[in-house]
């Protein structure tokens, strides 16, 4: 739980700084969004959730859910739109991982 909120905090914070940020901090929060969004498809293409990760996605999906369509709305606001969909993309094969391995 603690790291969820933690987790909020930042994409929320990252999404402020592209929304109502000067040109320097929505630069740097551009780039800091393209770098966890390149390791977080890094993550997917490689397979490295375990059962507990995935477990803590699922317990904490509806919490972390609301931030990551406002840090989507952030980037597409700020004119990063292939940023944004590839966002999207990486979030909803997280999740659909997360969910496939409590089918399986």
């Amino acid at each position: 739980m603690k790291n969820a909120l933690i987790s909020i905090l930042i994409s929320t914070a990252l999404s402020l700084c592209l929304l109502f940020g000067d040109e320097l901090v929505a630069e740097f929060a551009f780039y800091v969004c393209a770098a966890m969004n390149f390791l977080s498809w890094s993550g997917v293409l490689l397979g490295v959730m375990d059962k507990e990760v995935a477990a803590r996605i699922r317990r904490n999906f509806w919490l972390v859910l609301p931030s990551g369509i406002f840090a989507v709305y952030a980037l597409i606001q700020s004119g990063h739109t292939f940023l944004a969909a590839s966002s999207f993309m990486v979030q909803f094969f997280i999740v659909a991982a997360a969910f496939k391995q409590e089918a399986a």
